[in-house]
């Protein structure tokens, strides 16, 4: 929604002369009743006035909805006011006279009346059409009561969400030699500049100046918001009220002598008429709020100082399309001040915003022509701007209805500006090889409402609005050659298969993002205002010239094939991309003093000059031909890739550096003493580096140096430490009882002898330590633990307690003949394979599996080899019984407890008490065996019949055998003495 506001700050205007011609001044009759006596009981009521929006929306097919005031009685008298009736009428005929009555007003003799409680509503015609009501209270606790009749003008209209973010016009008439106008006219300025401060809203207003008259006055200063405050007694309000809708930046105001004097408001109507009017007949409206239209303004030129003004858009479909018109004035590019850090708006002697220069329009617009689906393309006449310079004009444009109906009052829908920037309208011109589908510009302009243009390939130009963020836009093409037509200053023609760009014809271009194309040549001549080129992906540029390109603060151009990159005539650059360039051997950033961000990977540079007073931040030339390294002069340094370069001596001392990566290089020595905030080092593949101090880097988080030379390395200071990587060292001790927050350690192949984990432990995951010498290790209480890897070492003891997270456990390749594994109940892998086991160790192992919920499609009881007899005479039912799948399926036989109890025949029991064994057989005669767990025989006993008690001194754990001395069938359990 937009409007115009129209404040005649002195008492002749010639503008507002003018537009007296236009529209005629509304015309009120009966503004007053006759006043005639209250009755005695009554003597000393005061009605104050009435209060509100005279702008009512509508939701949309609901066109009855009441309109709504707020008014005010003083009740002086000595009678109590209960109840009031209204009287109320439309444009002057009483034959549509209602009445309304408020039946719970309560207002006590010698009381005022509170906000809030006088709100009365009033049933209106049903249309959209601009209209008077007359408002006269009738009767007081149903007595007549002659008091003075109201007036005010109104109008409704139905509620759009498509339109929002209306552009108020606001217009001032100005006498110079007056005093008091410019008086007005600073407290207009200061109010409207805070609105936009406070609201956030800078484009919410287009502000023009009518000068009538020169003169000598000058003013100065304006008062603080607070000053303001004070004055007009409001830093209580509320800033929006339901009832009272002339809003200011600083609240609600009570009336309209404040409004007057504040110079604030959101009026509906263009009112021309001398200023005894004007307040009375403003219309008013919430700051937020639908609007009728949109619109996209242009200018561009003809030719010989002439310009030519478009402004396409939508009509709502809501609003009558019939009559319009459209107003377009050419003004000063002046805008009004920002307040300062004390908010206060700082207006030089003199000053005068968005001088009126000329109409470019007839006084009463032109005429709109509104197509069938409500869009328009308005083309005005040709006009001069004198003297023209760039930036210096603005053309504003509004859409108005004339309303001509029975009230001359002409109703603002929207308005719309732009600064005249340039005499030619810029281009931007591409070819494709796409044959057909969809293509996608992003595109972003210095102003917001900026008309720009694009020919899809059919030679056709389609009308598009953009703003200072960036807006997409798609379409079919229509042929492989396309233009861009605009005053645009970011574009993004990423991925659309070009093989041809031309920016030439748009050298205000700021941001280029034309990555993933198939370009072989860009022609940056033209473009001095380029701040960020990304020009990365599958183009193929051989060669690009920046000379011009002063302002260059970011350029991406990896993956092309350049042999030199001159960037001497980019003193801002900041951030330089020109990794996989297999061509280009020198980067030279002497003049880039700006420069922080360098990233070079994958190219063949040989050479790479950074000034010593550059802010580097990160510098990342991995894969380069770089023989040395000197970045002792970078303070500000965070992040440093080296890797992959014959670098082999690598100087840094940035005390804020957290990484640091110099993998696979020639450099024998490191000193990292100064380096008190690095967290992450990778020193992989360095195979000169024979010795490394950490002793001052406390705050490491992960570390890396296998395929070093290292063979001790204290760790005690590195209590941060979470990963560490280090194998392929001959270490022969590692001491991580420090280390708490470890989480992950890959150690294998090393010569480790000793390894020292930290105890108590609840966030280590994984320890990977194949491949050793280790005798023994330890874990106690690691709660997270889920992998370890102990293949390949001498392990003669493996102690697991507080483990019951480990699903992996590889210990193949050792000397255990047992490990207690029964707290391992989340395990899921484990291998135990090459350790020399027996048969009856096997089978001890399988029976401290936990139970899985299904079987594996894999094996992950790693037991043993094709040759290995031990595994291959093992009992792999146990096993299987518990859902795990051996590599290596025994047949039991190797171990006389080789079969387990299994699920054990209800006529076969063994019971033992005081040193005697029970048994009952189920068969006729059988004899009776009993092994120690290693496959011992330890005593026969015969038995005849079904039951028999036997003398044994034994204690522990033993198998007893029942064998069927007819059929040789065996029934086997455990028993405990």
């Amino acid at each position: 929604m937009s409007f115009v506001l129209t404040a005649c700050l002195c008492s002749t205007s010639s503008m507002a002369q003018v537009m007296k011609k236009v529209v005629k001044p509304l015309q009120k009759q009966e503004v007053k009743a006759s006043e005639g006596k209250l009755p005695p009981e009554f003597e000393g009521v005061v009605f104050d006035d009435f209060y509100g929006s005279n702008f009512f929306s509508q939701p949309n097919n609901t066109p009855d909805e009441p309109i709504f005031y707020a008014f005010y009685i003083d009740n002086f008298s000595k009678t109590a006011i209960n109840t009031m009736e209204f009287e109320y009428w439309f444009d002057n005929d009483r034959s549509t006279l209602q009445r309304k009555t408020r039946n719970d007003i309560q207002l006590l003799p010698g009381e005022k009346m509170r906000d809030g409680v006088g709100f009365i509503t009033f049933h209106t015609p049903k249309d959209t059409e601009p209209h008077l009501i007359y408002i006269k209270p009738s009767k007081l606790n149903g007595i007549d009561v002659d008091l003075k009749t109201y007036v005010r003008p109104f109008r409704k209209y139905y509620i759009d969400a498509t339109y929002r973010r209306p552009t108020h016009v606001v217009e001032t008439f100005i006498d110079p030699t007056d005093k008091e106008a410019f008086n007005r006219y600073r407290g207009l300025v200061t109010s409207i500049s805070m609105m936009k401060y406070r609201t956030r809203q800078p484009n919410r207003y287009e502000f023009i100046t009518f000068v009538s008259k020169a003169g000598e006055k000058k003013f100065t200063a304006t008062p603080s918001e607070n000053e303001l405050a004070a004055k007009y007694k409001i830093s209580a309000m509320p800033r929006v009220m339901v009832d009272r809708n002339l809003m200011s930046p600083y609240g609600s105001l009570n009336n309209h002598e404040e409004l007057r004097d504040l110079s604030i408001y959101t009026p509906a109507m263009k009112i021309s008429d001398v200023q005894t009017d004007i307040y009375e007949f403003l219309l008013s409206r919430p700051f937020y709020g639908p609007g009728f239209a949109q619109m996209t303004p242009s200018v561009s030129s003809v030719g010989d100082g002439k310009f030519v003004c478009k402004v396409n858009g939508t009509i709502s479909s809501i609003q009558n399309t019939k009559g319009l018109r459209m107003n377009v004035y050419l003004v000063e590019n002046n805008p009004i001040p920002e307040p300062d850090e004390n908010e206060k708006v700082n207006i030089p002697e003199g000053a005068v915003y968005n001088k009126f220069i000329k109409m470019i329009s007839p006084v009463e617009g032109y005429e709109l022509k509104v197509n069938d689906d409500n869009t328009y393309n308005f083309k005005s006449d040709v006009f001069t701007i004198d003297n023209f310079e760039a930036n210096k004009y603005r053309i504003v444009a509004a859409i108005v209805d004339p309303c001509n109906g029975q009230l001359q009052l002409s109703s603002v829908l929207q308005s719309c500006g732009t600064v005249v920037t340039n005499e030619r309208t810029s281009e931007v011109s591409m070819t494709t090889v796409q044959a057909s589908g969809e293509m996608s510009f992003a595109l972003a302009a210095k102003e917001p409402n900026t008309p720009i243009t694009i020919d899809w390939g059919d030679g056709n130009d389609v009308s598009y609005t953009i703003g200072t963020d960036f807006s997409e836009f798609k379409s079919e093409i229509k042929g492989p050659d396309l233009k861009i037509k605009g005053n645009i200053t970011k574009l993004n023609c990423m991925t659309n298969k070009l093989k041809a760009l031309d920016i030439t014809g748009c050298p205000q271009l700021e941001v280029l993002q034309a990555a993933y194309n198939y370009l072989s040549e860009i022609d940056f001549s033209k473009s001095t205002e380029l701040q960020n080129i990304e020009i990365f992906g599958s183009n193929s540029l051989q060669e690009i010239n920046l000379t011009n390109c002063t302002k260059l603060v970011r350029l991406v151009a990896s993956q092309n094939f350049l042999k030199e990159l001159d960037l001497s005539k980019c003193p801002n650059l900041s951030y330089v991309d020109c990794s996989r360039m297999k061509q280009l051997k020198n980067l030279d950033l002497s003049n880039c003093h700006e420069v922080k961000n360098i990233i070079a990977n994958e190219c063949a540079l040989e050479s790479l000059i950074i000034p010593d007073d550059a802010p580097l931040v990160e510098l990342l030339c991995k894969s380069n031909r770089l023989p040395s390294l000197d970045l002792s002069a970078y303070k500000a340094l965070e992040n440093l890739d080296c890797s992959s370069n014959p670098i082999k001596t690598l100087k840094v001392e940035s005390p804020v550096l957290h990484t640091l990566y110099a993998m696979g290089t020639k450099i024998s020595t490191l000193d990292l003493t100064k380096l008190g905030s690095l967290k992450y080092l990778a020193l992989k593949d360095n195979a000169n580096l024979t010795a490394l101090n950490l002793d001052k880097n406390t705050e490491l988080e992960e570390l890396g140096f296998s395929n070093c030379k290292i063979e001790k390395l204290n760790f005690l200071p590195l209590s941060k430490l979470n990963k560490l990587w280090c194998s392929n060292n001959p270490l022969t001790g590692v001491n991580l009882a420090n280390c708490n927050n470890l989480k992950f350690i890959e150690a294998s192949k090393c010569k480790m002898k000793t390894l020292t984990l930290p105890a108590n432990n609840d966030v280590m995951e994984k320890v990977l330590v194949s491949d050793n010498e280790l005798e023994n290790i330890t874990f106690d209480n690691l709660s997270a633990l889920r992998l370890v890897n102990l293949r390949n070492n001498v392990l003669t003891s493996v102690v697991l307690k507080g483990t019951k997270s480990v699903e992996q456990l590889a210990m193949s390749g050792n000397k255990l003949h047992s490990v207690d594994i029964k707290d391992c109940s989340n395990l899921k892998i484990v291998g135990f394979a090459n350790n020399g086991m027996t048969a009856c160790e096997l089978n001890d192992m399988y029976s401290q599996l936990p139970k899985l919920s299904k079987f594996p499609n894999k094996p992950n009881l790693l037991n043993g080899t094709t040759s290995d007899e031990a595994a291959l005479t093992s009992n792999t039912k146990i096993a299987l019984e518990r859902n795990w799948r051996p590599k290596i399926e025994g047949d039991g036989s190797g171990c006389a407890n080789g079969i387990e109890e299994m699920g054990i025949d209800n006529e076969f029991v063994v019971s033992t008490f005081e040193h005697h064994l029970k048994v009952r057989s189920p068969f006729a005669s059988s004899l009776i065996s009993i092994y120690s767990l290693d496959g011992k025989l330890v005593m026969q006993h015969h038995l005849e019949g079904a039951e028999a008690i036997f003398s044994i001194q034994l204690s522990g754990t033993y198998i007893v055998r029942c064998t069927d001395d007819m059929t040789k069938e065996t029934l086997t359990t455990k028993v405990v003495f």
